[in-house]
């Protein structure tokens, strides 16, 4: 009987052993950096510029993101401008693109292929548009596939401060470039950077509004001269409104505004952090 039981115990265990052998060789040993580089090279139209090898989701193995480009234009600050620009993903399965469509044809640089997020790692990509237009794209990967995250082209740029994730965005309401911040955390179940409030927010607190010409008149266009206070309030942002749009009417709110017809309009500058701090200004217009 203890002969039989041993006997059983061997063969369970050189069965187990035979199913082992029998996988594909891809499934028990993890996908070299030089293999996942190669399958990225044969598979993209273009010449590899960018290759990231790391374990983004925390499962032991390891991926790849790359990015292809037809040629670099030139190098300025440290970063390369590339044209006709792919991102792809490899892995044990083999080479695919993820963004090839849109604006991602002419991509700027690398300021930070890798971002750790949570337990995560991303690979991150600016969309240059000539600063205020550029936009910053995530990638990750979740449970073997990669996906863009929703925050992905949200925002002119995304970073990391003191535990916080930061993203950037342009503002000109106040009729010149300025910025608003938000604050994000990441949930590492959900894959996504989720909106929060900042842990030591700075609202608006005051804001002035003046106008230096003295004779304001039709069809010209003038811009008020705006002072928020602090001047790191977290988000500058703000709302503009006439109290007569026949006057003064807006097409798109700013400090910049274009009379239509003479009379008496007051214009209001709201906060849209939540403070609700405003300010106004009466502007009488004539001939």
């Amino acid at each position: 009987m203890h002969s039989h039981k041993t006997s059983k115990r061997l063969l369970t265990a050189l069965l187990s052993a035979l199913s082992l052998l029998l996988l594909p060789a891809c499934e028990t040993k993890e996908v070299s950096e030089a293999e996942l580089k190669a399958a990225l090279e044969a598979a993209m139209p273009n010449p590899l510029v960018v290759f990231v090898y790391d374990d983004f989701d925390g499962d032991g193995k390891k991926e790849a993101f790359g990015v292809c480009a037809r040629e670099v234009d030139t190098v300025s600050f440290g970063k390369a401008y590339y044209n006709d620009c792919q991102i792809w993903y490899a892995d044990r399965k083999g080479a695919t693109p993820i963004k090839t469509d849109g604006r991602v044809a002419e991509l700027y640089g690398f300021p930070k292929e890798l971002m750790v997020a949570g337990k995560q790692k991303l690979f991150c990509w600016m969309v240059y548009a000539g600063g205020s237009g550029s936009t910053y794209l995530c990638f990750g990967v979740r449970r073997g596939k990669p996906y863009e995250l929703k925050i992905s082209g949200q925002y002119n740029y995304l970073e990391k401060q003191d535990g916080e994730y930061i993203g950037r965005k342009s503002d000109f309401t106040r009729g010149w470039h300025d910025e608003a911040l938000f604050f994000f955390r990441f949930d590492d179940r959900k894959g996504e950077f989720i909106p929060t409030q900042p842990k030591q927010p700075k609202p608006v607190e005051k804001i002035e509004l003046t106008l230096e010409e003295q004779l304001i008149t039709v069809d010209k266009t003038y811009m008020l001269d705006v002072r928020i206070a602090p001047d790191d309030a977290y988000n500058k942002i703000m709302e503009w409104e006439s109290s007569d749009p026949d006057v003064i009417g807006y097409e798109y709110p700013s400090a910049y505004f274009t009379p239509k017809a003479p009379g008496t309009a007051t214009i209001t500058a709201r906060a849209t952090d939540g403070s609700d701090v405003s300010a106004s200004i009466v502007i009488i217009v004539v001939e």
